[in-house]
């Protein structure tokens, strides 16, 4: 539900647009847009943890992902797990990964690589189409610098511009940008966290639903159970 807002919301703002003028469809490999906007406004979703995030351009594409930086459940150390996931990394990436340092170290690491590959695949458009193993992450070495590679592809690397951004409670989100031109520099943005009354500010009712439905839908709980572990980074 949140991402739908925040897609109705983002389009409403950035398009001026009434909220019942904005129709979601989605392309064959299943990405939303909006209906009659799409070569307006590009947009992406993505839900991990405790966040729900949208990133919007109106220039070129851009796809996002986030993830809690956490050990699965029933998965004995984090040597398991990366080694249990190797099909969709790269020898390189997998090394890089387990040199790390400490436990809670590969655990990041291995985000970082997951959220990038993600985050690109997902600008793309192209749904699960491009095997994650043949895309390969790559970093400067005070890591403040990325970029991707795919051979699988012949989109140019200087078109592309990711961005890292650590979240609230040991979350990771990655952003990617694909310019039409190549653009010479990029100015990082930020994520902004929203209230409840910011969500919903400028929308409109669409459904209406009594009471009782929205009562229960309160009583929720925040989070379903889980066992997975967090792996905090200090």
């Amino acid at each position: 539900m949140v991402g739908k807002l925040l897609i109705r919301g983002t389009a409403v703002r950035y398009l001026k647009i009434s909220p019942h003028d904005v129709k979601l469809e989605r392309s064959p490999e299943g990405r939303p847009y909006i209906l009659g906007y799409s070569n307006v406004l590009d947009f992406n979703i993505s839900h991990g943890g405790d966040f729900t995030i949208i990133a919007a351009t109106s220039e070129g594409r851009c796809g996002a992902d986030v993830m809690p930086i956490e050990l699965p459940a029933f998965q004995r150390s984090v040597n398991d797990f990366v080694l249990k996931m190797k099909d969709v990394f790269s020898s390189t990436e997998v090394n890089r990964i387990l040199s790390s340092g400490s436990e809670a170290e590969k655990m990041r690491k291995f985000y970082e690589h997951w959220c990038f590959k993600e985050a690109y695949v997902k600008a793309l458009g192209c749904g699960l189409r491009i095997p994650l193993k043949t895309i390969e992450c790559q970093f400067s070495d005070d890591g403040n610098e990325f970029s991707i590679s795919n051979e699988l592809t012949n989109q140019p690397n200087k078109n592309w511009a990711f961005e890292k951004h650590n979240l609230p409670e040991n979350h990771l989100a990655v952003v990617a940008w694909f310019e039409n031109t190549y653009v010479e520099t990029k100015t990082s943005t930020s994520f902004s966290q929203l209230t409840f009354e910011q969500l919903v500010d400028k929308l409109a009712v669409l459904s209406p639903v009594d009471n009782t439905a929205w009562d229960q839908f309160l009583r929720k709980p925040h989070s379903p159970p889980s066992s997975r572990q967090r792996i905090q980074v200090n």
